[in-house]
């Protein structure tokens, strides 16, 4: 078996897992659970996003601020690219799962009205 195969096979059992969870959502508490689902991914994508961010904002102390800055400069051209695709990576999963969260709160919501109405 090659290694694509492998991977394949794992991504179809993560996705029929996720759509098993979607389903028993939508069995158990209908498509309002769905929206409050979503709702809770988006909050915790965006709390990850503002965290992240605290160490660079505003609210801190000055010396802790300038001992940050006075260590970002004194690592290397390679930690600092390290850390730049670090922090790209992270933007991009938080950047994935708020459109996620958004998604699954508009088709929770949605759906609730669409079988209400």
């Amino acid at each position: 078996m090659s290694g694509k195969f492998i991977a394949n096979a794992i991504a179809i059992v993560g996705w029929l897992i996720a759509s098993l969870v979607a389903f028993v959502t939508v069995v158990l508490f209908g498509f309002l659970g769905v929206g409050f689902l979503g709702l809770l991914i988006l909050f915790i994508a965006t709390q990850f996003e503002l965290d992240s961010d605290a160490a660079v904002s505003g609210g801190i102390n000055s010396d802790l601020l300038a001992r940050q800055v006075r260590a970002q400069r004194e690592t290397s051209r390679e930690q600092q690219m390290a850390g730049r695709s670090e922090k790209a990576l992270q933007v991009l999963s938080v950047r994935f799962f708020k459109y996620f969260g958004s998604g699954l709160a508009l088709i929770g919501f949605g759906g609730f009205v669409c079988y209400q109405i």
